[in-house]
């Protein structure tokens, strides 16, 4: 955009045009009294313009401007809006890339957050369906408070590999939107989700709008 602006700004600039022409003639011509006249001419020009024939001028300029004056006038006020709006579009699409980042690594925090509940629930009920398994073995608890236990364990551990496909997930994804290769999996450096506080909560629905307003560059 900012070329075309550019070039909208020297398109009233003349060209420069540069060339050669060369002409020769041997042999016999009849004159317009009917004379036979033997001839033998050559000419050779060079310089700006081309084209020219014997004593004439080039059919070429050297300098030679072509353009329509209204379009030298408000071309270059429409490139710079083009300009000045595409500038806006780059600002609007950074923003975007940011939000994209941001949602992706959050999702992988919370993917890992939930990763160590899991293992925490796996471990206490392992210790559990161990405990309820020697009571019911020494006769002082039931089997199927047993067989209960084992089956969360069980479904704790299902959970666990879901979580850790969903680590997989989220980690390709914020590595799609950094544009890096996915040759390891991608680690948070947080161990919790801490919300940003961006505007104060205190502020009201005006200036929340004017604020919006003035920070969406796509809007211009």
């Amino acid at each position: 955009a900012y070329a075309k602006l550019d070039r909208a700004k020297v398109m009233w600039l003349p060209s420069i045009q540069s060339g050669f022409n060369y002409r020769r003639r041997d042999g016999n011509y009849q004159d317009v009294q009917g004379a036979i006249v033997d001839v033998n001419l050559n000419s050779f020009n060079y310089g700006l313009g081309a084209g020219a024939v014997a004593a004439g001028s080039p059919s070429q300029p050297g300098i030679v401007a072509r353009f329509h004056l209204a379009d030298a006038l408000f071309l270059p006020k429409a490139a710079e809006k083009t300009a000045w709006a595409r500038q806006h579009a780059a600002s609007a699409t950074l923003n975007q890339q940011l939000l994209n980042g941001g949602v992706a690594y959050i999702d992988l925090l919370e993917a890992y957050q939930d990763a160590e509940i899991i293992a925490a629930a796996v471990q206490r009920t392992s210790d559990l369906v161990e405990l309820t398994e020697n009571f019911a073995e020494a006769g002082e608890g039931l089997k199927s408070d047993a067989d209960r236990t084992a089956t969360e364990l069980s479904l704790l551990q299902t959970r666990q590999l879901a979580v850790r496909e969903r680590q997989l997930v989220a980690s390709t994804r914020l590595a799609r939107v950094l544009s890096i290769p996915m040759t390891s999996s991608i680690l948070p450096q947080d161990t919790v989700a801490v919300p940003l506080e961006m505007m104060t909560q205190a502020s009201d629905e005006p200036s929340l709008i004017s604020t919006g307003l003035a920070t969406r560059p796509e809007l211009k």
